[in-house]
């Protein structure tokens, strides 16, 4: 995994998939940055969406990004019927 930053390993995953705890230094403003999978080829996928991390000076970086997936399934129970939700082209 990867920020605009720096390499970084995911520490865990909830039971449920939906949370992401990382190792990536979230600075202010980074909530909302993507945390982007790349296997170093040119095309990177996004893993999740940063929404925490732990504060500046504290020893553990520890930052947190709800996962993609739950993004896209909250979206879908968004949707006016008929409708789909998919990546943008």
């Amino acid at each position: 995994m990867m920020t605009a930053y720096d390499n970084c390993r995911v520490r865990s995953v909830s039971p449920d998939r939906k949370l992401i705890a990382h190792d990536c230094v979230i600075e202010s403003g980074d909530s909302g940055g993507p945390i982007l999978s790349a296997d170093g080829d040119e095309e990177a996928v996004i893993e999740g969406i940063n929404v925490s991390g732990t504060a500046p000076g504290y020893p553990l970086k520890l930052g947190f990004a709800v996962a993609a997936a739950s993004i896209m399934e909250s979206l879908a129970r968004l949707r006016p019927p008929g409708t789909q939700v998919g990546p943008a082209r």
